[in-house]
């Protein structure tokens, strides 16, 4: 019975997961870790809008950049 209980639980998991509204993902360039774009660091290096996951991450490429 836990079993059923748990299974039902996760399908529940699942289905309101899928039905969630998700935006448009976006690659930081320093570390390769994919986010949300509403949710990114945003910079303006070399004439194009760069996306990060951190503010670390963004010092550290505008580091290596320079």
């Amino acid at each position: 019975m836990i079993y059923l209980l748990l299974f039902l639980v996760l399908l529940y998991a699942l289905w309101r997961f899928s039905r969630k509204e998700r935006g448009e993902l976006v690659k930081d360039p320093y570390c390769g870790v994919y986010i949300p774009k509403d949710r990114a660091f945003k910079a303006r290096i070399g004439g194009k809008t760069l996306f990060f996951c951190s503010r670390k991450c963004m010092e550290s490429y505008k580091e290596l950049r320079s």
